[in-house]
């Protein structure tokens, strides 16, 4: 009896972990949709005004939308092995 209830301790562990980082993984996309709007942006801006500032901002841009990007991989690797530690638990 005491490992079910274990089992299903560590199962609802799983499953508030997986929630969490389902919130994580959507919130940093929309990061990733709204820094990648912003590079656009700066890009174009840059396009019709080149100087040293704009292109300032677009490499920042640049930058911010490369750093979520890892952060969103990161967040994908940490959320797999969250899963799939979830299967191993069933199985």
């Amino acid at each position: 009896m005491g490992n079910n209830h274990r089992t299903l301790f560590r199962s609802n562990q799983h499953r508030i972990q997986r929630e969490a980082l389902n919130r994580d993984l959507i919130a940093t996309f929309n990061l990733i949709a709204d820094a990648v709007a912003l590079e656009r942006h700066c890009g174009s801006v840059y396009a019709r005004r080149p100087c040293k500032e704009t292109l300032r901002q677009w490499n920042l841009c640049r930058r911010t939308v490369e750093r979520l990007g890892k952060d969103y991989a990161h967040s994908m690797a940490r959320y797999r092995n969250v899963v799939r530690d979830s299967f191993r638990l069933r199985g």
